[in-house]
């Protein structure tokens, strides 16, 4: 049992992440999302935004947000955890709008941006779109347009199969037990929420108008980078060890594309030495903040989790699920192989 803090002044148990609130797009659309604020933190001090990785929800952050001694928020973007889905397309720019609207209702900043995996190229186009208001951005095993082998012919294949096996393992219902080992080291009210809304079919097909978005999003920004300004300071945290869901290749290729993506070091270098203090007797090194404009930092891929390593090796096991379903389908025959795809198969 995870014990969790009481809301002040009520005896009732605060969520692990926070107070949760609600935040409209220009569009009209409500993004859901948490904040913590300890007591302690100096008015002037940034606000660490949370962007997860493609299709993930404010939850993956659960075991990282409460110990940041700053005023932290985590949300869902459109169509995941408790946002509605977007009717529009799921494009990097309209993802970074959003992030941009939060920012908006949140207030003037300034922010601290922290992404996963997917959320990477999110923070940086949000950042570009209005620099003054970042004060850093931190890259967690982020996506990045510089790795040559996200676009090999069998990276793009296996993410086809991995998102057409994600899609059917949630019309069964059973997306969720590859997720149990995840799932059983979050708190007790974190853990109900992702049971709750991170393994629908209506996540499943979010991570698909997502995986679309930033496949397009990915070439177009290796022929036209975003332009970061050289003064903003940019900490990219990558994994050291290759295991089941990264093989050596990958891993170097990954650690080479983050550290050549770092921006430009300069001499104006932004410093925040209220969280500079506490972090620094944090026991977890990947969260100390940027001592430069631009620093690089590989640690042990068990000290962050890696929502992609996660990810491949369901993405393995549920291109080969799907396969034995859609074979046993077609042997049955046209007719129930017919009233199999009204029941939902496509």
């Amino acid at each position: 049992m995870t014990h969790r803090p009481q809301q002040p002044g009520t005896g009732t148990q605060a969520h692990t992440q926070g107070t949760p609130a609600t935040a409209r797009t220009r569009d009209g659309r409500e993004l859901h999302y948490v904040t913590r604020t300890p007591s302690d933190v100096p008015e002037d001090a940034p606000t660490v935004v949370f962007e997860a990785g493609m299709a993930a929800t404010r939850s993956w952050w659960a075991l990282v947000q409460p110990k940041v001694p700053a005023r932290t928020v985590a949300y869902d973007r459109s169509g995941l955890g408790r946002s509605p889905a977007d009717t529009g397309p799921r494009t990097l720019e309209r993802m970074a709008a959003d992030l941009g609207d939060l920012l908006d209702h949140l207030g003037t900043g300034p922010y601290i941006l922290v992404a996963h995996s997917g959320g990477g190229p999110i923070v940086r186009a949000a950042a570009a779109a209005d620099p003054d208001r970042i004060a850093g951005l931190v890259l967690v095993e982020a996506t990045d347009e510089t790795c040559d082998a996200l676009f090999d012919p069998w990276f793009r294949r296996m993410e086809r199969a991995g998102q057409a096996g994600t899609m059917l393992l949630a019309r069964l219902g059973l997306l969720g037990r590859l997720y149990r080992g995840v799932v059983a080291a979050l708190p007790d009210d974190v853990a109900a929420d992702m049971r709750a809304e991170a393994f629908t079919v209506a996540a499943a097909r979010t991570r698909g108008a997502e995986l679309r978005g930033l496949v397009d999003a990915m070439n177009r920004l290796r022929a036209r980078p975003l332009d970061l300004p050289p003064r903003l300071p940019v900490t990219t945290i990558s994994g050291a060890l290759a295991d089941s869901g990264m093989n050596m290749r990958m891993r170097r290729a990954a650690n080479i594309s983050h550290r050549t993506a770092q921006a430009a070091p300069t001499t104006a270098a932004t410093s925040w030495p209220a969280i500079r203090a506490t972090w620094s007797r944090s026991p977890n090194p990947a969260w100390s903040p940027p001592r430069s404009n631009a620093s690089w930092t590989r640690i042990r891929p068990r000290e962050v989790r890696s929502f992609d390593r996660d990810v491949l090796p369901l993405t393995r096991r549920a291109a080969a699920l799907s396969g034995r379903f859609l074979r046993a389908a077609r042997h049955r025959g046209p007719r129930r192989a017919s009233r199999r795809r009204v029941g939902g198969w496509d």
